[in-house]
């Protein structure tokens, strides 16, 4: 039996007689396929299969889709390229992660968000900024962290049918992706260099409009915006004549986001190596321009670095080594649906109430505090926007929220085949790392236009957040042949997960003085600590069952312990069924109408282990003028 495979066209199979000592020569004729079922993939299967032998669904995508996309970041990678993965964005700044869904939610209380593999080594897929209260800023993730550039492929499984072998963690689906390795040959240098602006359109936010009730107020709106302001006839503001202000626009600019990026690969008979590494920065378009204060600014920066080497000490014997490190940055302003945040306050602004009455106070500007040489503002501080609570947006403006990261993932992975093509032993063990310290500052007498009064004389929030996720998979692989024309393809193994959590948090407020920036300079200060542990641990095994190379049926389980269910619980089984027929390879297929018709079944169980404490019920301290109290904090 002779099998040709092509890029494109759908697989063909012939039977032919080769006498002893002669050559004998077979024609195909090979049909167009838009749909590749001879693509080998490994992600859920325990080994690598190909497509068509599935009963699942996976999704592959692949470099060619993203080489001339303007990608930056994993969630750009996702996004739109497969049915059933959503990637759902955020506040839309500088660096703010997605959150990504596969089917829908899979959970209302517990994580949705997928099980991520990078080269087989489970990665903090999370995001935010720890225990600090960010109000609304952009999220980074975690999984945003990985080089773009250097991702070969990913694929992805949906469902629980297809994630049965990853157990009590995977029934929101499972996303592995992998990393560019070096091929033998000659060093290979690639470098890209993107640039990009960005700019927010005006017609999004229309002007903030209002009129003056009486003369006075005209005056004194007249003074203050001049210019700065539109009338619906043209002249001066004038008692109930609608007037605009372009409040919003003026707190955006122009935005930059450069990256760099360069790579070598190459290597020899024994060693292949690859070595990238990327710097990428993003400066939202909503960012310090001379009304906004230093804390109001999106922005995030990146710097990347990666390595893989693989060697072949021995026949039948491969050893493969990668590590990434990322070191992050992430600055945003108060956003979303935040009503202390800039945007909301001056969406919620009513110009008819600006004012510059502590101007006049401390004796700068006109007549009534206005800056005359920049029409809508005050000469000092003031409520020029006009809003009615909270704070004005430049004050807002004065907090601080910020992150910096360090995340490295590390992974060994062994190949051992003691019979070539028929036992195959694979293992491999990493660790992933993650470091970050989130900050919320508000500066001592940051009430710089003297209209806010929450924590005026300072507030200091931290958040140390230490992550690892530790992997250990050993898989074994058996092939034989049951007669002539039945296969059988034997994966068992086991696979194990160790997550520590590490969280302090502290805050200070009500600092003496200006200048200071540590929460222990507060005459006020809190602190927590927690540490979370949590271990998993799967024993697997799976059948496969091939005849003629166009019918598969697969049986499987998985035994699977995990410590969030208690150290008294007996594990739990998740097993699974699934078939596949490609008529299409069927001896004889000639159809002109299908080029690929395959029909194929899966069921399957998998699970979503909840928090390690989730299942207590807790109360949290709650004072009050009437004396402390007591409310509900988790509800079990």
């Amino acid at each position: 039996q002779v099998r040709v495979r092509a890029p494109g066209y759908s697989a063909a199979l012939a039977t032919t007689m080769v006498p002893a000592g002669q050559a004998v020569t077979v024609d195909f004729a090979l049909n167009e396929s838009v749909i590749s079922l001879d693509e080998v993939v490994v992600t859920g299967a325990g080994t690598s299969v190909e497509k068509k032998q599935l009963g699942n669904t996976i999704a592959t995508v692949k470099a060619d889709a993203l080489k001339d996309a303007p990608v930056s970041d994993v969630s750009e990678a996702l996004a739109a390229r497969e049915a059933g993965v959503d990637v759902l964005p955020t506040g839309g700044l500088a660096g703010e992660g997605a959150r990504i869904r596969i089917r829908g939610n899979a959970s209302l209380s517990q994580s949705n968000q997928p099980v991520v593999y990078v080269d087989g080594v489970r990665v903090n897929n999370g995001g935010g900024f720890g225990d600090v209260s960010a109000g609304g800023a952009g999220d980074a993730s975690r999984l945003d962290d990985i080089n773009p550039e250097q991702i070969d492929h990913i694929e992805i499984l949906k469902g629980a049918a297809a994630a049965t072998l990853y157990g009590s963690e995977a029934s929101a689906g499972v996303i592995q992706i992998f990393t560019k390795k070096g091929t033998q040959g000659r060093p290979n240098f690639s470098f890209r260099v993107d640039q990009g602006l960005s700019k927010f359109p005006n017609s999004r936010m229309q002007p903030q409009a209002g009129f003056a009730r009486d003369q006075a107020q005209a005056d004194r709106l007249q003074a203050i915006f001049g210019s700065f302001a539109t009338t619906q006839d043209g002249g001066p503001i004038t008692p109930y004549n609608v007037f605009s202000v372009p409040s919003v626009t003026e707190y955006y600019s122009t935005g930059y986001s450069p990256s760099y990026s360069g790579d070598v690969s190459g290597g020899g008979t024994d060693a292949t190596y690859n070595v990238a590494a990327r710097y990428a920065s993003d400066l939202s378009p909503f960012h310090p321009t001379t009304v906004l204060g230093p804390g109001a600014e999106g922005y995030d920066r990146k710097v990347q670095t990666s390595a893989n080497v693989t060697m072949f000490p021995r026949e039948r014997l491969s050893i493969a080594s990668g590590m990434m490190y990322t070191d992050t940055r992430h600055i945003a302003p108060a956003n979303a649906n935040n009503i202390y945040g800039v945007q909301s306050l001056l969406l919620n602004s009513k110009p008819e109430h600006a004012n510059c009455q502590a101007s006049m106070d401390a004796g700068l500007g006109g007549t009534y505090g206005q800056d005359a040489s920049n029409p809508g503002h005050c000469a000092g501080p003031g409520n020029e926007w006009g809003d009615v609570a909270f704070g004005t947006p430049r004050e807002a403006g004065q907090e601080a929220i910020q992150q910096a990261g360090e995340h490295f993932n590390g992974n060994v992975h062994a190949t051992y085949e003691p019979l070539v093509q028929v036992l195959k032993f694979d293992a491999t063990f990493g660790m992933d790392i993650t470091d970050e310290l989130n900050t919320d500052y508000r500066p001592f007498g940051y009430n710089v236009d003297q209209v806010t009064t929450h924590y005026i004389l300072g507030y200091k929030a931290y958040s140390d957040v230490n992550n690892r996720e530790i992997t250990a998979d050993i898989k074994g692989n058996w092939n034989a042949k049951l007669g002539s024309k039945v296969t059988s393809q034997l994966v068992f193994g086991t696979q194990g997960n160790i997550q520590k959590r590490h969280t302090r948090y502290g805050r200070g407020f009500d600092f003496p003085g200006p200048g200071l920036q540590v929460a222990g300079a507060g005459a006020s200060q809190s602190v927590d600590e927690n540490y979370r542990d949590i271990v998993n641990i799967g024993i697997l095994g799976q059948e496969q069952l091939g005849f003629n190379d166009w019918a598969f049926f697969t049986v499987g389980t998985r035994w699977d312990r995990n410590s969030a269910f208690g150290e008294n619980t007996s594990g739990a089984i998740y097993p699974k069924f699934s078939g596949s027929i490609v008529f299409s390879d069927m001896p004889g297929w000639s159809s002109t109408l299908l080029s690929t018709f395959r029909v194929r079944g899966a069921w399957g169980k998998s699970g979503l282990q909840p928090g390690a404490f989730d299942k207590f019920t807790t109360f949290s301290p709650d004072p009050s003028q009437l004396g402390p109290g007591f409310g509900p904090e988790n509800l079990g």
